[in-house]
């Protein structure tokens, strides 16, 4: 079968004028010869080879009128009839090319039916809008009856959702159909329903509009009122929508920001005034810049805790400020934001010391009931401290020594060469630290002290002791810190520092933050012992390593940002901010 036969037919068929040829495996099945369905229908094979295929091998057919592809089996042509009577009916009415044509034609086939053409006694175009279903235009009266459908219908939509139990429904069906009072789950059509039939017919059922509602969904509904009423659905459908536009129209209250008239009013300004709000910033325009930057800052200098970003109570507090600020995720602050901010940072404070030609170096150790010895590294030089580290080890059992952990600290931050003194409160431990560092620098005389050990302030020390009563407390049973405890002990910590100048400043600082509500000083002392205090007590007794730097942020450690904050983090962390 050559490609002409595939579209048009076998070639002994002789078409009737105005009718394109069938498919030819239709005139084997004598039922099936109705010619004007298959004018514009092709068959589509399996496989778009350019090889011979027979007609029962198509798996759809579609029409070239309107590219619309339909539902077809072998011996089957009622989707093809449906199509054609829904979108082309017009091609059934013999010659005609166009609608327009078959209204002024003389000749009207397919869609009457014999009866109905004897009983067709006006003229062509009236027997065509009947075949059409053409209403005509409406009058006064004809739409003052039509309006009141519609709000008959409305109600009876209002009523089926306030009776459905809190379930919305929103499909315009609703307005078609009641429920049988005694009869649960049975509704009836209010348009086509005339008496009450008999529930045990279905057929009976079927023709009064009686239907199941199954809870789970409309459809039968929806297939009743577009088969049954589909011009009658499609009006009220748009009268719906427009009744739901002009409710939430009038719900929303003008602007006040318009002072004129409403004549007066452009159409761009009401467009911007009811929009939404304009786009959010870039992620690198300046102004989201400046608040992840401030983000950083809010996170390290009162130690809020890092779950703070995803807080609702902040996010509408900076959505009230700014509704264009992007909000900054746990994972994007903790992974990208924070690094990069100590990075920059580090990088301060490494170029200072580089500037430095002798470091004075102070330190203190502390051991814990696991036998872990933490310490904290600081150095002072012009007239600074400067907090190097406060790393901790084991004994050795993770791979790194007390004093390998020293030596990578002073390398990372290149003042090996540079220390001159060493400070510490224990002699003993002092001499265990020069021997631990001497077997690991090349000229161990550079750490040999050259002032007595006690003739200078040990800070570290003082430190050390604030932050071992704070993890005492927070490791007690009630899991709070007790700030009355904690205050007392530092007040008897800090007094060694009454008879110096240096002591005296950090005695105040000292007191001032123990006292709450606390003043916030730019001292590098006091944001120490805040950091300290309410910080260390949480994050030592994870085996935490914490490294800081000098100046008024501290730098956050890979285990610092990895920890769950807790809500007593929190509440003790507002103790610090000044309100």
């Amino acid at each position: 079968m050559d490609s002409e036969d595939d579209e048009r037919g076998p070639t002994n068929f002789k078409g009737t004028e105005g009718f394109p040829r069938p498919p030819g495996y239709l005139f084997d099945q004598p039922r099936q010869r109705k010619k004007e369905y298959w004018q514009c229908i092709k068959l589509v094979a399996p496989t778009m080879e350019a090889k011979p295929w027979r007609a029962s091998e198509a798996v759809f057919a579609w029409c070239t009128m309107c590219n619309c592809k339909v539902g077809w089996k072998l011996g089957e042509i009622n989707p093809v009839k449906k199509h054609m009577e829904s979108k082309h009916k017009w091609l059934l009415w013999g010659k005609a090319t166009n609608e327009k044509d078959a209204r002024g034609s003389s000749t009207i086939t397919g869609l009457l039916s014999p009866k109905r053409q004897r009983n067709v006694t006006s003229t062509t175009n009236q027997a065509l809008d009947e075949a059409l279903n053409v209403k005509e235009p409406t009058t006064s009266t004809n739409g003052l009856k039509t309006a009141k459908k519609h709000e008959a219908w409305y109600e009876v939509f209002q009523k089926n959702l306030v009776n459905d139990g809190g379930r919305k429904k929103k499909n315009p069906c609703w307005g078609f159909f009641k429920e049988f009072e005694g009869k649960k789950s049975w509704f009836y059509c209010v348009v086509c329903f005339a008496k009450e039939p008999e529930f045990n017919s279905y057929l009976k059922r079927q023709q009064a509009g009686v239907l199941n509602y199954d809870k789970s969904n409309t459809a039968v509904f929806k297939n009743h009122c577009k088969s049954k009423h589909s011009l009658a659905f499609s009006n009220f459908s748009s009268y719906l929508k427009t009744k739901r536009e002009t409710e939430l129209r009038d719900e929303q209250p003008f602007p006040k920001k318009i002072k004129k008239a409403l004549s007066e009013v452009t159409s761009s300004e009401i467009t911007k005034l009811f929009t939404s709000p304009d786009k959010p910033y870039r992620k690198k325009s300046i102004k989201q810049i400046s608040y992840e930057r401030r983000l950083c800052l809010l996170t390290a200098e009162p130690l809020t805790p890092l779950s703070l970003c995803e807080m609702p109570a902040y996010r509408e507090h900076v959505r009230l400020l700014d509704p264009r600020i992007l909000p900054v995720s746990l994972k994007r602050l903790t992974q990208q934001l924070l690094p990069d901010f100590f990075a920059e940072l580090k990088h301060n404070v490494i170029e200072g010391l580089q500037q430095v030609t002798s470091v004075a170096l102070k330190f203190d150790i502390w051991t814990t009931k696991k036998t872990e010895e933490i310490f904290l590294l600081s150095a002072n030089c012009c007239e600074k401290n400067v907090h190097l580290g406060m790393p901790f080890s084991n004994g050795g059992k993770d791979g790194k020594s007390f004093s390998t952990a020293v030596k990578d600290c002073l390398d990372e931050f290149h003042v090996t060469r540079k220390v001159v003194s060493f400070t510490q409160d224990d002699g003993g431990n002092l001499s265990r630290c020069e021997r631990a560092l001497g077997e690991n620098v090349d000229n161990s005389e550079v750490f040999t002290p050259k002032q007595p050990i006690f003739e200078q302030e040990c800070t570290a020390h003082v430190m050390h002791c604030a932050c071992k009563a704070a993890i005492i407390n927070a490791e007690s049973d009630d899991k709070l810190i007790n700030v009355e405890k904690t205050r007392t002990r530092l007040q008897a910590y800090i007094t060694w520092t009454k008879n110096s100048h240096e002591g005296q400043k950090f005695l105040s600082d000292a007191q001032s933050h123990c006292n709450l509500p606390c003043q916030r000083l730019p001292t590098l002392e006091k944001f120490q012992f805040a950091y300290l205090i309410f910080a260390f007590g949480s994050l030592l007794k994870n085996r935490a390593s914490i490294d800081y730097l000098y100046g008024e942020k501290p730098e956050m450690s890979h285990a610092l940002r990895e920890r769950k904050p807790s809500w007593q983090d929190w509440e003790v962390a507002k103790m610090t901010v000044t309100t």
